[in-house]
């Protein structure tokens, strides 16, 4: 599992789904984006114009794994630079990879398929894209909520 979160959101979601698959987790540090204003501007500079950022680490040997977990937030309508930055600078040949995100409003197909496409150019098998509406600053949902809602998405996912 493989993931990027700027708040905790995300990492809680992460967190989940490590423990459903008994997985590896690594977290994606992106200095740029702070929880100041200047970083909140630079999430949404970045996010815009679909630039890539500085993260740690930047590869991740994917040989050893079957199934890898890619998250991070929705900035803008798409997952956040630093899961584009990793998905372009890593081989996913033969794995499996499920796109993962939690969001406040919504996320456009297309960019979803957009991404799917990096992965599988970069030889990943794209199997699915699971997400967790948070919600907006005063309805937002609790963290039990997210938990539960990435449980069932994860039941889902591995049902025939």
């Amino acid at each position: 599992v493989v993931y990027y979160s700027r708040s905790g959101h995300t990492q809680a979601m992460a967190r989940q789904i490590a423990r459903t698959y008994d997985a590896d987790l690594v977290r994606l540090g992106a200095t740029a984006y702070t929880l100041d204003l200047a970083g909140w501007r630079r999430v949404a500079g970045d996010a815009r114009n679909e630039l890539e950022t500085a993260i740690v680490p930047e590869t991740v040997d994917m040989r050893p794994y079957d199934l890898v977990f890619l998250g991070s937030p929705i900035w803008l309508f798409r997952p956040a630079p630093p899961l584009w930055t990793f998905a372009r600078h890593n081989d996913f040949a033969g794995a499996s990879v499920v796109l993962f995100n939690t969001y406040n409003s919504r996320f456009i197909d297309e960019n979803i398929q957009q991404f799917r496409t990096l992965i599988e150019n970069r030889g990943g098998n794209y199997l699915a894209h699971i997400h967790v509406r948070r919600g907006r600053v005063f309805w937002q949902k609790s963290a039990e909520e997210i938990l539960q809602e990435t449980r069932q998405q994860l039941e889902a996912l591995a049902q025939p």
